[in-house]
């Protein structure tokens, strides 16, 4: 999957976890290169001009995804929501929309509407990355590593795979075969801010304690999944 123009609706829903999980200091450099580098308007003149727009392209579906980063980015998930589902309609194949909605439909009470806007699309993609990354999160260390292994047969060059191979490397105490998947998601996205300034803390199995001191632990499932969550949606990354 490339990069689409509503990745930061995927973002804005990470950072939470992301400023939990990080030292501070790396969290805002991560932040900074990912929301300063790029020019984000979510002005009601912005909302203005895109409604305009989608007026003559209704199926435009960059349009849909703007619309709805500008919606979410104001807390107006009720006015994102239509534009997302219509999205996704478009573009059945997408998963971004979809997993912008998924959390939508949490962040509003509806959890059943959550559960199966995902099972839906998952069971419609049985061999996709996120189908594979899902099925990852539910198994156990021994399985997740297989279910890796094969994933990575069909999607080699799949960042978000070989980060999650890492992860589970790092959990099993294998040091050097975690380094060098961590290296091969940082080669194959070079472009992700999260993983360049974020890749160290997660090498050592750093998180941040309530009071806001870090210490080094080993990783937890938890941890793991919301760390590579966080990575898949702010890099993008081709799958």
């Amino acid at each position: 999957m490339t990069r689409a123009s509503g990745c930061k609706l995927s973002i804005f829903w990470r950072l939470p976890g992301a400023r939990e999980h990080f030292p501070q200091e790396e969290f805002d450099r991560a932040f900074r290169q990912i929301f300063r580098g790029e020019d984000f308007d979510n002005s009601s003149g912005s909302e203005s001009a895109l409604r305009a727009r989608l007026v003559e392209a209704l199926d435009d579906y960059d349009l849909l995804s703007k619309s709805a980063d500008v919606y979410i980015s104001r807390g107006k998930f009720e006015k994102a929501t239509p534009l997302l589902e219509h999205a996704s309609r478009i573009r059945p194949n997408e998963y971004t929309p979809v997993e912008a909605l998924t959390e939508i439909y949490r962040r509003t009470g509806r959890d059943g509407k959550a559960k199966s806007t995902k099972w839906l699309w998952v069971s419609a993609h049985p061999v996709s990355v996120e189908a594979y990354t899902t099925q990852i999160e539910k198994a156990k260390p021994e399985r997740a590593l297989a279910l890796v292994a094969e994933a990575l047969e069909s999607y080699p060059n799949s960042a978000v795979l070989h980060y999650d191979r890492a992860a589970l490397l790092h959990s099993a105490h294998d040091v050097q075969g975690s380094e060098l998947e961590f290296a091969r998601a940082a080669k194959l996205a070079p472009d992700s801010a999260v993983i360049t300034s974020m890749t160290p803390s997660m090498r050592r199995g750093e998180s941040r304690s309530s009071q806001g001191s870090c210490h080094r632990k080993p990783w937890k499932k938890g941890h793991l999944w919301k760390a590579r969550m966080t990575f898949c949606s702010t890099s993008c990354v081709r799958r």
